[in-house]
């Protein structure tokens, strides 16, 4: 394995890992899910140390398949500023595929994207630079519908009284609704939870709403229907 430094959108600098394959005609490029998951598709937030992105990278090796991920532009960032817009982490996205094309163990392959989670929905759109989609993990619904069935599915296993659930959801898409309108997220009533409150506004929360609100709404099947290479 060795390290790779390359331009991302707007020529932002990224870095990645490759891997050489052998005789298999795909090379893959790798995108990681939601958070801060870095190249290894390591999260600091859950609980227990997981490198799934490398030991992922690992076994398309020993079936012969190269590869290339990379770290997200705002792994170890602390710029609030920091553009992180999916037109910013789509075009990276972009941009590795351009860089893997130039690679010398990829020469003469064919790319294979590979997404993972939220790395699935950014290669759904991404889809046309490549040869190939392989989506893992990929969300069966659009990210509102995905955080309301969550939420809902809690307050259901904690037995939570329908007034309570009612309220909860309510603010719950209230401040979805916000986040399609660019606004800040309406105040809770007290019958709503703090965990409830708190998942409201870390979607709203300025640096990243944009990118939430791209995502928001998107078919992840719809858009599938569409991908114009082998998935």
């Amino acid at each position: 394995e060795r390290e790779l430094a390359f331009s991302g959108f707007n020529a932002f600098p990224l870095k990645g890992s490759v891997k050489a394959g052998g005789v298999h005609p795909c090379f893959a490029v790798m995108v990681a899910g939601s958070g801060p998951t870095d190249r290894d598709w390591s999260n600091p937030l859950i609980p227990g140390a997981s490198h799934g992105g490398r030991d992922f990278a690992a076994w398309l090796q020993a079936q012969g398949i190269g590869s290339l991920r990379y770290d997200k532009r705002f792994i170890g960032s602390k710029d609030p500023k920091l553009d992180v817009s999916l037109d910013a982490q789509l075009g990276d996205v972009k941009a590795a595929l351009r860089a893997a094309r130039a690679l010398p163990e990829a020469k003469g392959k064919k790319l294979l994207l590979v997404g993972h989670s939220e790395g699935a929905l950014l290669s759904l759109l991404a889809a046309g630079e490549a040869d190939a989609v392989l989506l893992l993990a990929m969300p069966s619904l659009s990210y509102a519908k995905t955080i309301h069935a969550q939420v809902k599915a809690q307050l259901d296993a904690a037995g939570a009284p329908k007034e309570a659930a009612d309220a909860n959801l309510g603010h719950l898409d209230a401040a979805l609704d916000a986040i399609r309108k660019n606004q800040d997220v309406p105040q809770a009533g007290p019958a709503v939870a703090p965990g409830v409150v708190a998942l409201g506004r870390s979607l709203a929360r300025h640096e990243t709403r944009s990118f939430v609100r791209d995502l928001l709404d998107l078919d992840p099947w719809a858009a599938a229907a569409r991908i114009p290479v082998p998935c």
